[in-house]
């Protein structure tokens, strides 16, 4: 299996004491992208007054932003393989800027809704490559250094809001917009320091293979090729003798190969979602696909639906108003304890972030369970504390799951793929949750069916973990043979 633990070389980290710059800079960005995304609900009311709209549409537009900045990033893993990757950052980052100062100016919620939509496409390639280098600087210890990463997204969150507010009441909403745009071009030098590591064991995946093939002397070849098919690339690459990369030899033998067995069938369209979407990394990394990818969908619905209805369901038990806005409090703190803890182990236990989904995930579903049993605001404060910690210490072990089950030449490509899901998740997950009250008028119920989705990603996890011990002992048989 590609992703075996004891493979030091594939995964060993990077020595480029440049590591420690890409470190700072992914924390500064998450510090900026999440204390943006706070500023932008603080200042709902004042732009209901400016574009003379209502709650819903402003709350649309604004997930529209987030959802973007998270589903566009398989177009920018594809476009990152074309395009170098800090330029497209740099360009990405001055354009997302430029169009959050363009909202200032915008007199309608339609012209407002277009500057969120490109603020989000223009800041996906910081988001998608930023992680993918931070992987490539650290590899096994990914899943830590991101996890300390993470605390940027809670001080952001804590910071920018006074500062958003003091703006607003200086500057008026065009003010404040102006300004968080020109804040949010300080992801220009943050972007310009993601280069990949100089140490050749830790290069980018693409050139991870091309030089550990040719130091072992291994041939490049599409596996099971016809032998017509074999006989025209021969030809073809013996015509080009300007691509001497026996790796880019092997793309364009898979490229070929790509055409011919699927334009014919499906189409230049298919062809190019086939690969912009990178489904042939979902069929390689099958078991990741199939039991842990639905996990992040279902950790992002939960989430949601406890945002929303903590308050309402605490109201609905007679507890006054004034004491269920601590609850959401209660999961805060008990996010930043527990993911600080998470931060810990996977420094000292990098290969643990299944454990760590799981145990986390049971607590979340222990809480929901408990949360109807009594209406005592101490028991509801508890429920909260586990609930807001188990979610957040899930969020940094999927990315330790992510370094540990999928296979480095596939990383990039899962991880755009992992964030096309969060999207989906965020754009559907307050539908899903209302939806859920609707059908069954109870907040009781919601929360027991929160606790059934909990569980639901418990089990998933436990399958992938069994499933990739299975493949690993038959490997290990195999070998011995």
């Amino acid at each position: 299996m590609a992703s075996e633990r004891g493979n030091p070389d594939h995964r060993g980290e990077s020595t480029d004491k440049w590591r420690y710059v890409v470190l700072v800079s992914k924390l500064s960005l998450d510090f900026l992208t999440t204390g943006l995304l706070k500023s932008f609900g603080l200042l709902i009311p004042a732009l209901i007054h400016k574009l003379d709209t209502n709650y819903g549409t402003i709350g649309l537009i604004l997930s529209l932003e987030l959802t973007l900045f998270f589903m566009a990033c398989p177009l920018v893993c594809f476009l990152s393989k074309r395009i170098n990757q800090r330029l497209l950052c740099i360009m990405g980052s001055v354009a997302s800027s430029g169009a959050i100062i363009m909202s200032a100016f915008t007199t309608s919620a339609l012209w407002f809704g277009v500057a969120m939509f490109l603020t989000g496409l223009f800041s996906a390639p910081m988001n998608q490559i930023s992680h993918a280098v931070l992987h490539r600087y650290f590899g096994v210890k990914f899943g830590f250094v991101n996890s300390v990463c993470l605390l940027g997204c809670l001080v952001g969150g804590m910071i920018f809001p006074p500062i958003t507010y003091s703006l607003l009441e200086e500057y008026g909403i065009e003010g404040a917009l102006i300004c968080l745009g020109a804040l949010y071009l300080n992801c220009v030098p943050i972007a310009v320091t993601f280069r990949n590591p100089s140490d050749s064991r830790n290069k980018s995946s693409v050139e991870y293979v091309r030089d550990k093939e040719l130091e072992a002397g291994i041939p490049m070849e599409v596996a099971h090729p016809s032998s017509e098919y074999e006989g025209n690339c021969e030809t073809k690459l013996s015509q080009s003798e300007e691509n001497t990369d026996p790796l880019m030899v092997k793309h364009q033998v898979e490229a070929t190969e790509l055409r011919q067995n699927i334009e014919p069938k499906y189409g230049r369209v298919t062809r190019f979602l086939w690969i912009s979407l990178n489904l042939r990394v979902l069929v390689n990394e099958k078991a990741f696909t199939i039991l842990f990818l639905p996990c992040k969908y279902l950790i992002e619905v939960v989430y949601v639906a406890w945002i929303l209805f903590v308050v309402s369901f605490a109201m609905a038990k007679d507890l006054p108003e004034a004491l269920a806005t601590y609850l959401p409090i209660a999961g805060s703190v008990g996010g930043f304890f527990n993911q600080g803890l998470v931060t810990i182990l996977l420094h000292y236990r990098p290969f643990w972030g299944a454990p760590i989904f799981i145990v986390n995930m049971s607590s979340v579903a222990l809480a929901f369970f408990l949360y109807p049993v009594s209406s005592s605001f101490v028991h509801l404060l508890v429920c909260s504390f586990f609930v807001g910690g188990g979610i957040f210490g899930g969020f940094p072990a999927t990315y330790s799951v992510l370094v540990t089950y999928v296979s480095a030449e596939n990383f990039d490509s899962m991880l755009s793929v992992k964030f096309f899901v969060t999207g989906v998740g965020v754009v559907s997950s307050g539908y899903m949750a209302g939806t859920l009250y609707d059908v069954s008028g109870s907040f009781d119920d919601v929360f027991m069916m929160m606790g059934g989705m909990s569980v639901a990603a418990v089990l998933l996890t436990v399958a992938l973990v069994i499933c990739k011990r299975t493949r690993r002992k038959q490997n290990g048989a195999i070998k011995v043979k």
